[in-house]
């Protein structure tokens, strides 16, 4: 893995000496702060130890005990959360019981309604049957009279013979 550095910094010009301490000091950290970098960088740690330094454990509080007195509010509290349970509970299992009973009625109403659609279905079907039969008995009446009306026509009538004369014929 490549280390990308940046370059150093540019080297002081002409400066009195509290300048130029203050720029070296400057400069040390500043190369002090390019090889943190450059350990930062590298593959690995040369010093893990060395990293740590600013890392502080986490002071946690001792627990003594418990005080009784919070557990006797407590197991109180459960104790009410319990009663209020039970209570609800109790409201849904007769609230269960009476939608139980109400879809029993219901199920009694549904079936009293499928027995009577199922009557109803089967009376429309033998009134349907009788229509049938009572419309073939009808078209056979009609072709009867048409038939007795067409055998008129090639009928021959006898008008003004005397009954008498019927008779006359009979008796002979």
């Amino acid at each position: 893995m490549p280390i990308n550095s940046t370059p150093p910094p540019a080297s002081p010009v002409h400066m009195s000496s509290d300048d130029t301490s203050q720029s070296q000091t400057s400069q040390k950290r500043a190369i002090d702060a390019l090889e943190r970098t450059t350990k930062l960088h590298s593959e690995s740690a040369p010093d893990i130890p060395s990293l740590t330094l600013n890392v502080t454990e986490r002071k946690k509080r001792k627990h003594d005990g418990v005080n009784p007195n919070i557990m006797s509010y407590m197991s109180e509290m459960f104790s009410v959360y319990t009663n209020e349970q039970a209570k609800l509970f109790k409201d849904l299992q007769t609230i269960v019981s009476s939608i139980k009973e109400q879809n029993d009625e219901l199920k009694k109403s549904v079936d009293t309604m499928s027995s009577k659609y199922d009557e109803f279905v089967s009376r429309i079907s033998v009134l349907e049957a009788g229509k049938k039969q009572d419309r073939y008995s009808i078209q056979l009446q009609e072709k009867i009279e048409n038939m007795e009306r067409k055998s008129r026509f090639s009928g021959i009538e006898i008008r003004n013979i005397p009954k008498t004369m019927k008779n006359q014929r009979k008796s002979m």
